[in-house]
């Protein structure tokens, strides 16, 4: 027979004639617990009140055998803590060592030359991102920067006026489309266009844009619900989260007979290395560099700096496996980055349903088309 905690996974087996008292197992929680037979045999349940009648001798006996028990079990929990502390430390180990060969092969010359030679950003999405993580900017500033660039204006304005956007009167004012869509929107219209005139237009790089865009917008709710993380700054961030894997596929494309070895490189490696060269806020490549990371540590674990922006960004790549892929979520410490977001501890897909999806919905005419037809879509499903 054995014996096994709703709190451990850790089985303890029990020969036949044992006797097990699970209070101090279970301590003073109010945990359940689970015996198994592997063939018939009967269980006798002796409650304290029941005991009370036995004769001395027979108690006797009774709490021989439960000390024989208890004594068995913690023996046996030592070993198997032992065991699971140093594969956890081993596995640690691991983690860090691959770490850190992704970041030396990411800073080798022969990578760091191909990465330079990719086109940076233009220079109006440069001056908004300064502007939008000083949370001192106001609209007049975003409207100004943007006004202050005739061909980034009248990009924002044609793209506003498209079907993309579906507004039934023609937007001419700057200033009244920051209003209409907020900067937050402006900002990631703008960064995306940006984006889009520097990366390949192949459908895989397409598909990664779209993803990053989802992400991104979903994120930045997060960030407005939280209170605890800008929200311009994660905006940014998710839309750039998977930079690394559009790179490494540019670089695929164009130097298709080493083509395999940049499958070996680490994308989060990259993108940071390519937003660092770019000269981009050590706030967006840092977080970027180490989001991996929340799926296996808890976000105490991760660097002080950066861990709220990491959590916000995890918890909305999380979501959104769940509400656009119909995903089953992946990472042990969901919930704990809730909790230090500001939210109540909650399973993963519960959040999704409960609380993005009611507040992305309510928010969908400040989306792009393609946008609220992504949420639509799944709603429906």
């Amino acid at each position: 027979m054995s014996f096994r905690t709703e709190e451990s996974s850790a089985r303890i087996e029990f020969k036949e004639g044992s006797i097990l008292h699970v209070s101090p197992l279970l301590g003073d929680r109010a945990a359940s617990y689970e015996l198994t037979a592997d063939r018939d045999l009967t269980l006798l349940e002796i409650t304290d009140d029941k005991s009370a009648y036995f004769p001395d001798k027979i108690k006797q006996i009774i709490n021989n055998k439960i000390e024989l028990s208890l004594s068995l079990i913690k023996s046996k929990l030592l070993y198997q803590n032992n065991i699971l502390s140093k594969t956890v430390k081993a596995f640690s180990q691991y983690l860090s060592d691959i770490d850190l060969k992704f970041k030396n092969a990411t800073a080798s010359g022969i990578i760091q030359d191909l990465i330079k030679n990719i086109p940076k950003l233009p220079t109006f999405a440069f001056d908004l991102v300064s502007k939008l993580h000083d949370r001192s900017a106001d609209t007049k500033d975003i409207v100004n920067t943007i006004q202050s660039d005739p061909s980034l204006a009248s990009m924002v304005l044609k793209t506003i006026n498209s079907s993309y956007y579906g507004f039934a009167e023609k937007i001419t004012d700057v200033y009244r489309a920051v209003l209409l869509l907020g900067f937050n929107n402006i900002y990631q219209l703008v960064l995306s266009q940006g984006l889009a005139s520097v990366m390949p237009k192949e459908p895989e790089s397409l598909e990664i844009q779209k993803h990053s865009t989802l992400v991104s917008v979903i994120s930045q709710e997060i960030a407005a619900m939280s209170g605890k993380v800008n929200p311009p700054s994660i905006a940014t961030t998710a839309l750039l989260h998977d930079i690394g894997r559009i790179v490494t596929l540019l670089l695929k494309l164009k130097y298709k007979n080493i083509a395999p070895l940049f499958d070996l490189l680490d994308s989060d490696q990259i993108g940071a290395s390519l937003l660092r060269t770019w000269g981009l806020p050590e706030s967006i490549y840092a977080v970027i560099e180490d989001q991996g990371k929340a799926v296996f540590i808890p976000p105490g674990g991760l660097k002080p700096e950066h861990r709220f922006d990491i959590a916000a960004l995890y918890v909305g790549h999380t979501c959104h496996e769940i509400i656009i892929l119909k995903k089953k979520p992946v990472g042990t410490f969901f919930s704990d980055c809730l909790v230090l977001l500001g939210f109540k501890p909650k399973s993963a897909a519960d959040f999704a349903a409960q609380d993005i999806l009611p507040s992305l919905m309510k928010n969908l005419r400040r989306f792009p088309e393609h946008v609220r037809n992504s949420f639509l879509g799944k709603v429906a499903q």
